[in-house]
């Protein structure tokens, strides 16, 4: 997102990984751009930066897909917050 902003906040400590890491890390086809890792570099959270446009009106629609989902695949998460501002 250009004019907008993502905020992201991790539960324990997690940092950007090195630049040249996720390029070793992930296949090509994937494109991981961004890349948060926690200090044993166990648990990954990838971002994308793409071309792609989107209407702002989608996005409450894609949070709540991915919110599910990843309850689904992870149900002992604890989430400390999920929202849109």
């Amino acid at each position: 997102m250009i004019n907008y902003r993502i905020e992201l906040a991790f539960a324990y400590n997690f940092n950007l990984l090195a630049e040249d890491t996720p390029k070793i890390k992930y296949p090509a086809e994937q494109k991981t751009t961004i890349v948060y890792t926690n200090e044993i570099v166990t648990i990954n959270i990838s971002l994308n930066h793409t071309q792609s446009k989107t209407n702002r009106d989608y996005i409450p629609a894609c949070k709540y897909n991915f919110v599910r989902t990843f309850k689904k695949t992870h149900p002992a998460t604890e989430w400390l917050k999920n929202r849109i501002k």
